[in-house]
Formats: structure tokens, sequence, C-alpha cells
């Protein structure tokens, strides 16, 4: 029984696609990649909290063994996942992934749409709430997994607070649990946000936040060590103009601080197997938050330390990322060798 349980799991990872080497990825991106959301997958609306319009796509296959959910970051449209789906297009797994509110090809909240705002970051929960019961939990799949990436790893841990079983698997990458808000103090932050926002300027640029720079140099970044996927997603952008999002406003500043703080005070946040992938050369959220509520999860959550990555693991160098797609495919070969006994 164990040498076919090896044969089996053989099998299985050979059937998978896994991630496209960036060698290859410049070649196929635009002719292959992109066209996954683009054109193969379904591009739908839902109406959200306080009647926006709530943009997802949903790629599905033949007979899905589960589904896979992913939650983008603060200002990454979902078309940022291309890259993603286009790896699991063999998986046998249907693929949502929503534009949070104000993102992509959602409704903007504010008259100046290309910066990022929201009203109370609870919304974002609430939209993904409503997501996951009216739209997704519909198609019953036997199995699931959520992803979610920085802000939407946030968005992922509360939703997890109020539907602690709603997924077989969890996998949190970089997750916004404490935001780096350098050069001030959190609590100076906090105070500075709450302050300007009671003066009238929460539509306003936050302190350090500036208008989408389309021609930012590679060198002035701290997202990704690949050089590839840094141009690749400018020039899809250039495609795509309207997507990408400015910095934050004081009042997305002012919510998403007072949501972190109450976040870390929260006990057995995961019930069920949790990855938190964490970026030792993150500059935009601090590794305290992310220790803080994976120890509150004992036995659930798992911390997987990710040396030498910056923010954006899922774009990162095959270096860094192939560590979190292993980890993934490695749960989708599981998962599936159920099937057979």
């Amino acid at each position: 029984m164990k040498t076919l349980s090896i044969i089996v799991f053989s099998l299985l990872m050979a059937r998978l696609s896994f991630a496209v080497s960036e060698d290859k990825l410049g070649q196929i991106f635009f002719s292959d990649v992109v066209p996954y959301l683009t054109e193969k997958s379904k591009s739908d609306f839902f109406v959200g909290k306080s009647d926006k319009k709530i943009h997802y796509y949903h790629y599905a296959v033949n007979a899905p063994k589960g589904v896979i959910v992913v939650s983008p970051g603060q200002g990454e449209p979902a078309l940022k996942y291309a890259e993603l789906v286009y790896d699991l297009k063999d998986s046998g797994y249907d693929i949502f992934i929503i534009d949070h509110r104000g993102q992509g090809y959602s409704d903007r909240l504010i008259s100046d749409s290309g910066k990022s705002h929201v009203e109370k970051f609870s919304y974002y929960v609430d939209d993904f709430t409503f997501f996951i019961k009216t739209i997704v939990q519909l198609k019953n799949y036997r199995r699931s997994i959520l992803i979610g990436h920085s802000m939407g790893g946030a968005i992922a841990s509360e939703y997890l607070i109020r539907n602690p079983r709603a997924f077989n698997h969890v996998l949190l990458s970089a997750p916004m649990i404490q935001i780096n808000t350098a050069p001030y103090p959190e609590f100076v932050a906090v105070g500075l946000a709450h302050t300007l926002a009671a003066l009238g300027k929460s539509e306003n640029f936050a302190p350090t936040q500036k208008p989408y720079d389309p021609n930012e140099k590679f060198p002035d970044q701290r997202s990704t060590h690949s050089w590839l996927r840094f141009r690749l997603e400018q020039e899809l952008w250039k495609i795509y103009p309207h997507l990408p999002l400015d910095g934050t406003t004081v009042g997305w500043v002012k919510t998403s601080l007072d949501w972190s703080l109450k976040m870390r005070r929260q006990k057995n946040v995961f019930q069920v197997p949790t990855l938190l992938f964490q970026a030792t050369e993150d500059s935009l959220v601090k590794s305290r938050g992310q220790d803080v509520i994976c120890a509150a999860s004992p036995g659930f959550c798992e911390k997987l330390v990710i040396q030498g990555s910056y923010h954006e693991i899922l774009v990162e160098d095959d270096r860094v990322r192939d560590q979190f797609m292993n980890h993934l495919f490695s749960i989708l070969v599981s998962e599936q060798s159920l099937d057979v006994f």
C-alpha cells in the first residue's frame, strides 16, 4: 500500500501544472497567461455594502474537485493574479478572485477615483462574506482553499473569525496584520490619522502617500526582486491604465490601523490548517503582527519565514515565489489523493 501511495502521489504531481519559470514567463505572459482571466474566465458583479458594485472573476473547470478563492492586497486589481490562475489551470479547481471595493473593476468610493480609499475596513469583510455565501458556496464544493495577500490576508483573517471553518486550507502571503507606519511610531500614526480625519481630510492622501507612478524604476521599489515580473506588470497597466491605484487616503489609514490594533488582540483566529508566509525584507507590513496572530492560533497556524523576500511574495523571483507555489501544490496533491483511496 505504501508503494501504491507513492506511485499515485507521483502521478498526481505530474498532472498538475507547476509554476511557469521567469525564463518562460516573458514569452507567454500576454499571449497565454493574461487571457486566462480576460478571456477564459467569467467576469461578473454583485452588490456589496452601501450598494457598491463589486467585481469578481470566476475561472471554471469541468467537474471541479474544489474551489480556490483569492483575496488580493491593497490597491491590487484581480487581474494582477493572472499568473496564479494560469499556474493553477490544470489543478481541477474552480478559481474565484474578487476586486475589493474601490479597486479593479469594482465601484470607486470617492470622486478622486485613483486614490485607495475605504469607508470602514469592516465593509471589505462584509463584501467578502456576502461573496462567499451567495456566490461561491452555492456550488457546494467538496474542498476549498483560501489565499489572501497583504490586505487581502487581513480581510481573510477577519472573515475566518466570523466563519471559522468555511475553508479547508488557508494560505496567507505577507498578511497586513500590522502596517509599517514608518517614519512614525504606530501610536503617532493612529493619532495623526484620527486628527486629520476630524479636520475633514479623510479623502486626502495620507502622509508619505502619492500617485501611482507608471514609470517607476526597478531599483526604486521594494516589492519584488524579479525585474521581469516588475516590468510585465508595468506593461500590463499600460494596457489597463484605469486599474492601478494611487496611494492610500487618510480615511483608509485610519480605519485600517484601528482594525489592525483590534485584530492583534484576537485569539484562535484560525481554526483550520493555515500557512502564514512571512517576508523577511517586507517594508510595508511588520512581522510582529503576523507572529502574534499566528501564535494565538496554536495547532492551526504554521508560520513560514521566506528569507530575502520583499512584500510581494506572489510576484517575487522564482526562488521566493516557488516556495509559496510548492506548498500550494502540495496541498492540492494531498487533497486529490483522497479521491483515490
